[in-house]
């Protein structure tokens, strides 16, 4: 699967969970090193890159995911619909533990 196909499957699955909504942005000189999705779920803001096959985060893009983790998003380096949807389920149920502390 190509990384705009792959882009496409994760908005489409983001975008049918009840009270989640995600956009992805195009890769554009201005645009270096931002991630390709940013999606909002119950109140809490994420930030996946994409990446398919041999595909490798740049130091830019690395260092920029570390800011929006630093600013309190959750970020993650994905590859496909099922890395999305296990890491989006572990990230929810550490916010829930949080809560419930």
């Amino acid at each position: 699967m190509s990384h705009v196909s792959t882009k496409r499957a994760i908005l489409k699955f983001l975008n049918a969970i009840p009270e989640c909504r995600a956009i992805g942005y195009p890769g554009t000189r201005l645009r270096r090193g931002q991630p390709d999705i940013m999606c909002v779920y119950l109140g809490m803001m994420y930030f996946f890159e994409v990446k398919v096959g041999h595909d490798k985060l740049s130091a830019l893009q690395s260092e920029e995911l570390k800011k929006w983790r630093a600013a309190g998003a959750g970020t993650g380096v994905v590859g496909s619909v099922d890395e999305v949807r296990l890491w989006f389920d572990l990230c929810i149920q550490q916010q829930k533990e949080k809560r419930d502390e």
